[in-house]
């Protein structure tokens, strides 16, 4: 899970922890770090750095073994992120 907003990752890790072993990461190179071993799926947060948040999603996007892995961009009610890039 990838988002720079401590609310954010600490009720979504409330959600999920439970049932899942989450790895969360506060940046974009904590984030590509992140990613090996291969996840089985990717949270970001859409405003991470909204930069940011392309650059990681087209990084997954192009890497052989990584191009598999479903990512879900999430992002905040009233948030305004630049969808159609998101699904290039």
């Amino acid at each position: 899970m990838f988002s720079t907003d401590a609310g954010y990752r600490r009720s979504l890790s409330r959600m999920l922890e439970p049932l899942f072993q989450l790895q969360t990461a506060t940046t974009e190179i904590a984030s590509l770090a992140a990613l090996t071993p291969i996840p089985d799926l990717v949270i970001c947060d859409a405003v991470f750095q909204q930069a940011s948040a392309m650059r990681i999603l087209n990084h997954i996007r192009g890497t052989g073994d990584l191009s598999a892995v479903p990512v879900v961009l999430v992002e905040a009610p009233g948030a305004r992120v630049d969808r159609i890039e998101a699904y290039h």
